[in-house]
């Protein structure tokens, strides 16, 4: 049987390749087609489509990009399909990487990380279900943006209000303008904070 599997093996097979691709900023990336095997995404190599990426795309991107080079990998394989031929080149287990489902904590931002890291973690959850403020997951943030500006005095994490950038949290080296959060006011824990600065903020708009 053949199985069309959106990442470039050896690497990231597994579950969850648009999370983990966005999450390692991956640049070159693409898709397989692969005779299946008692293994997981580990049988013969039939066909691949190399994709490029910038490394700043979300995880929804990613998956649109590799879904559309998924559906003309297909399109290249149906004469081979249709002859049977199924001949295929083995994976080189050396180059292999195996990814299983995230956890919470691989989609909470740890704000004493770097900027770029923190924004990694963002890109792998947009646009759904949004990267976790804290180890709660009260508040989620779906899109940000580096702002100029030194890091802020205080604690790492904390939202706070910028008069020209609205909602703005403070990390390691650096600040974040927050573009759009969400939160489940019948189920999560908000902190009143949050709530005040959200008002504060479109009050300035």
């Amino acid at each position: 049987m053949v199985n069309f599997h959106p990442s470039p093996l050896p690497r990231y097979a597994g579950l969850a390749p648009f999370f983990w691709m966005t999450l390692a900023g991956e640049r070159d990336s693409g898709v397989t087609a692969l005779l299946t095997t008692r293994g997981i995404d580990d049988g013969p190599i039939l066909a691949q489509r190399p994709v490029s990426f910038s490394g700043t795309e979300t995880v929804g991107e990613v998956r649109d990009a590799l879904f559309a080079e998924s559906r003309k990998l297909l399109h290249d394989m149906i004469p081979r399909l249709v002859e049977g031929d199924l001949s295929g080149r083995p994976q080189d287990p050396r180059r292999r990487s195996y990814f299983s489902r995230p956890r919470p904590e691989d989609m909470t931002v740890e704000w004493s990380s770097p900027l770029e890291a923190i924004l990694r973690v963002i890109r792998a959850c947009s646009p759904q279900p949004g990267a976790a403020m804290s180890a709660d997951g009260a508040v989620r943030i779906l899109d940000a943006r580096p702002v100029p500006g030194p890091p802020p005095r205080g604690r790492l994490g904390e939202i706070t209000v910028d008069p020209d950038y609205g909602l703005v949290v403070g990390a390691r080296d650096g600040r974040l303008q927050v573009t759009s959060l969400s939160w489940d006011p019948g189920t999560a824990n908000v902190p009143a904070g949050v709530l005040e600065q959200v008002r504060v903020a479109a009050a300035l708009r």
